[in-house]
């Protein structure tokens, strides 16, 4: 079931708001299951080149404040306070 699932919502099969739609985004960012998913949402390497031209691209100085929404495991916030003094998240995982 949850492959099916999984495949339905990202090909945007699923109804917003729907029982399967919120299962798709908890199987897929609110909660991954698995070795493989906690894993990758703890250390997701494969986002790290992306990330660190994100924060390139922003030209981000000591005395901005960076707000992000949807920020996961907290790698790219966590890479913007390096160059910031006050960052900020909302995510819609507990």
């Amino acid at each position: 079931m949850s492959e099916a699932l999984i495949k339905a919502g990202l090909a945007g099969e699923l109804e917003p708001g729907s029982e399967e739609f919120e299962r798709f985004v908890d199987l897929t960012a609110r909660r991954p299951s698995g070795p493989e998913g906690v894993s990758h949402y703890r250390d997701p390497k494969d986002h790290y080149k992306s990330f660190q031209l994100a924060v390139r691209l922003l030209a981000l100085r000591a005395d901005d404040v960076y707000l992000e929404l949807g920020f996961g495991g907290g790698q790219l916030l966590k890479m913007a306070l390096g160059k910031v003094l006050r960052v900020a998240g909302i995510d819609h995982s507990p």
